[in-house]
Formats: structure tokens, sequence, C-alpha cells
């Protein structure tokens, strides 16, 4: 008795689906945790350089206070230090923001090479599942034979094994 060709075909074809199908979802899984990275990171970014704006107001403060109570006004090189003090402290916030931006940017980046992971599974998958649906069906009809060389290949189920107790 011979088994249906097709029954390996099948089975070796829903293992490709279904292995493609399963890094399609992990793929499209780890494609969604980069985008959460990304807007995570911005508004880490965001919150970072909100602090460091605070701060620098503080320090503002603590600048100004310091010159009023040694009577002094803001000409010549206390402005020119408060200037160089505001500056630097909005360099500082927007350092934090552009470190963020970099960060989500690699995370958005991961995430579409994760997406495009996912369409290759499917596409690879398809064409594996086909062509294993293929091979198989080409090998249809010939069967094993009892030499692989020449011409005078005799087909197994041709073989006589009535008398050898199968």
């Amino acid at each position: 008795m011979t088994s249906p060709w097709w029954i390996a075909a099948v089975i070796a074809a829903a293992q490709q689906v279904g292995q493609g199908l399963q890094d399609y979802t992990v793929n499209k899984q780890n494609a969604a945790y980069a985008d959460a990275d990304a807007k995570q990171a911005r508004l880490t970014a965001a919150a970072e350089a909100a602090r460091q704006r605070r701060i620098n107001r503080a320090q503002e403060g603590d600048f100004l206070a310091g010159v009023a109570a040694q009577g002094s006004d803001l000409s010549g090189s206390p402005m020119e230090a408060y200037l160089a003090n505001l500056k630097m402290g909005e360099m500082n916030a927007q350092d934090k923001i552009y470190r963020g931006e970099l960060t989500a940017r690699h995370f958005e980046i991961q995430g579409d090479i994760y997406r495009k992971a996912a369409w290759n599974a499917l596409i690879g998958a398809a064409i594996g599942a086909g062509g294993k649906a293929s091979a198989a069906y080409s090998g249809y009809g010939s069967g094993p034979t009892t030499s692989v060389s020449g011409t005078d290949a005799v087909p197994a189920r041709d073989i006589d094994v009535s008398g050898m107790g199968y």
C-alpha cells in the first residue's frame, strides 16, 4: 500500500507557512515595541529638557539675587556672565532634546527593519511552501529506485517483495 504523495507536501508546506507566520508575528511585535520605545525616548527627552530649563531659571534667579545683593547693576561683565549662563542652560536643554530625538530615530529605524523582516517572513514562507509542494509533486510517480545510475533503473514499487515478509 502506498501512501498518498501529497501528504508529505501538505505537511512540509504547512510547517513552512507556520514558521513564516510565527516569524511575522514576532517581528511585528518587535516593531511595536520599537515604536513605543521611540515615543518614550521623545517624552523622556522633553521631560529632561523641561527639568533643565527649571534648573536654569533657578540659577538665573540666584545669579540676579547675588548681583542685586552686591549693589551692582547688570552692565559690562556681569551682564556678559548672565547671558553666557542663559545660553549654556538653553544649550543643555536642547542637547537633551537632540539626544532624545537621536534615540527615538534609532528605535524608528529598528521598527522599520522589524516590519520589513515580518513581510520577508511571509513572502519567504509562501515561496518555501510552494517550493516544498513542488518538490514533493515532482517526485510523484517516480518512486525510489534500486539503482541511481544508468537507464536500467527499476522503480521500487515494481519489485516483488511478497516472499520477504512485508
